[in-house]
C-alpha cells in the first residue's frame, strides 16, 4: 500500500486554493501553528488567518493536523519552577489557553507537539532531560483533560521530535514510551535547491520509498503504523510566485489513515448566547409606576 502525501503549511500560504492541493494528490494538511519568536517570547499563528485556513481545508476534503513546537526554555527564562507549571490554571497558562484559543471549534484531526533543539533555549537555567519530560506530560495531560470535558475536540495527539535527540533525554523517551497513544512524527528533512513548477510536482519529487528516518518511543503497545514522517520541503510555484512548502508522508496503510487519523470530525459550534431579557413593555411600566405611587400614598396615610 502506497504512504499517503500531505504538506506542510503555515500562515504564510493562506492564499493556496486547498481544492488544487487535493486535486494534486495531498490527502491531509499539515499547520506549522506555533512556537518561539524571534524575540524570545512564545509565537502564535494569526488565529483569524489559522480559522480561514482550517475552514478551506476542511471544505476540499484534507485531513487536518496541526504541529505546535513546545518552546521549554520559556519557562526556565521567565523565572517559573515545574510546581509553579504545574499549579496553573489552564486559563492562565500561556501555552495551553492559547492552544485552547486556536484549536477550539476546529475540525483538526491531529497535533504534533515539536520537542527538539528549539525547545532548550533560554536565557537563565538550563533545560534538562526532567524539564523536556515535565512539559511534554504538562502539555499532553492538559490537552487530554479539555478533551474529557468537551472543550476540544479528540482530535490525536504525537510527538515531533528526532532520535538522536530523544534517545540523548532518557525522561524525555520514558515519557514518549509509556504513552503508547502518542503517534511519531519523525523528520528527515532534506531542502531541494530546485524549484517545482506545482503542486503535483512537489509532492512527485520525493520518493516514498527512500531511506527512512531513525524512529524513536516505540513501545509494545504502539500501533507502529500510525507514525508520519516529515520529509523535506522546496519552493514551488503558485500563483507566479515561489513560496516554500513542506512535504509530509504518513508511514501506515491508507486503512489505517481513513479509520484513525482522518475521521471526518465536524466543526464544533460555540454555545448559544442566551435570549436578552425583553425590556418591560411600558403598559407594564406604567402600571409598576401605579403601584408604587399607590404604595407612597399609603404610607404616607399612617404616618
Amino acid at each position: 500500500m502506497p504512504n499517503l502525501k500531505g504538506l506542510l503549511l503555515n500562515e504564510s500560504h493562506s492564499a493556496i486554493n486547498f481544492k488544487s492541493l487535493r486535486d494534486a494528490g495531498a490527502e491531509f494538511v499539515i499547520f506549522h501553528i506555533g512556537g518561539k519568536s524571534g524575540d524570545n517570547k512564545l509565537a502564535f499563528i494569526n488565529p483569524s488567518v489559522f480559522a480561514a485556513m482550517v475552514q478551506k481545508a476542511y471544505d476540499a476534503g484534507l485531513a487536518i493536523g496541526v504541529r505546535y513546537d513546545l518552546w521549554v526554555g520559556y519557562w526556565l527564562h521567565n523565572g517559573y519552577t515545574m510546581q509553579d507549571v504545574d499549579r496553573m490554571p489552564n486559563d492562565k497558562h500561556p501555552i495551553i489557553s492559547q492552544l485552547v484559543s486556536l484549536l477550539r471549534y476546529k475540525a483538526i484531526s491531529f497535533m504534533s507537539i515539536g520537542l527538539y533543539e528549539m525547545s532548550t533555549i533560554t536565557g537563565s537555567g538550563q533545560v534538562t532531560d526532567a524539564w523536556l519530560g515535565f512539559a511534554l506530560r504538562d502539555v499532553v495531560d492538559r490537552i487530554e483533560g479539555l478533551q474529557r470535558a468537551g472543550i476540544l475536540l479528540p482530535f490525536k495527539l504525537g510527538v515531533y521530535s528526532r532520535a538522536d535527540f530523544v534517545n540523548d533525554h532518557p525522561s524525555l523517551e520514558v515519557t514518549i514510551g509509556s504513552r503508547p497513544e502518542l503517534y511519531i512524527h519523525a523528520p528527515k528533512w532534506i531542502r531541494l535547491s530546485t524549484t517545482a513548477t506545482n503542486i503535483h510536482d512537489l509532492l512527485n519529487k520525493y520518493k516514498v520509498n527512500a531511506t527512512q528516518p531513525a524512529i524513536f518511543g516505540w513501545t509494545n503497545h504502539r500501533k507502529k503504523s500510525l507514525s508520519y514522517w516529515d520529509l523535506g520541503s522546496q519552493d514551488v510555484v503558485i500563483d507566479g510566485a515561489a513560496t516554500d512548502i513542506g512535504v509530509e508522508y504518513y508511514l501506515g496503510d491508507k486503512e489505517d489513515f481513513l479509520t484513525e487519523i482522518k475521521p471526518r470530525l465536524k466543526p464544533q459550534e460555540p454555545a448559544p448566547k442566551p435570549e436578552p431579557t425583553p425590556a418591560p413593555e411600558a403598559d407594564t411600566l406604567k402600571q409598576i409606576l401605579d403601584e408604587l405611587k399607590a404604595i407612597r400614598q399609603i404610607l404616607s396615610e399612617r404616618l
